[in-house]
């Protein structure tokens, strides 16, 4: 799920393997940096992982002040270096 104001964007998602932990994941606004991000549990060691959190817009990536849509992009690796991406548009 993913929601949003002028200034930050509330993200959960859940990421799963099916055959090894989950190493480490990390997200990018509007192709901005990519930020590590922190499992809910604060330990990222199981094959499936919860995340929640809140990311402000950064404004060097929006140099339009009032865009109405941002796009928001996960990556999740094992502990294989195995990754999987999955992205969402925010209105």
């Amino acid at each position: 799920m993913v929601a949003g104001d002028a200034k930050k964007i509330h993200i959960t998602l859940e990421a799963r393997d099916a055959t090894s932990p989950i190493a480490h994941a990390e997200y990018s606004i509007d192709a901005g940096p990519w930020q590590y991000l922190e499992p809910v549990g604060r330990v990222s060691d199981s094959l499936t992982e919860h995340y929640d959190f809140t990311a402000e817009i950064p404004k060097a990536t929006a140099p339009i002040e009032d865009a109405k849509e941002h796009v928001v992009a996960v990556r999740v690796y094992d502990r294989y270096e195995n990754m999987s991406a999955a992205k969402a548009v925010v209105r």
